[in-house]
């Protein structure tokens, strides 16, 4: 068994990929419901205000 699942936010800059971890987590989700995901795909999608 491995940890849980996590959602992580990678900013694409033309190719070049960052990620920021710290002690707040701001880039990390651990352990998304259904409905977090849902929403966080709404917002990929350009309706981030939208809520599940």
């Amino acid at each position: 068994m491995g940890p849980a699942p996590a959602l992580m936010f990678i900013l694409d800059d033309g190719g070049t990929y960052t990620f920021a971890a710290n002690p707040c987590n701001d880039s990390i989700l651990p352990d998304p419901t259904e409905n977090e995901l849902v929403h966080m795909l709404a917002c990929l999608n350009g309706n981030c205000g939208e809520q599940p």
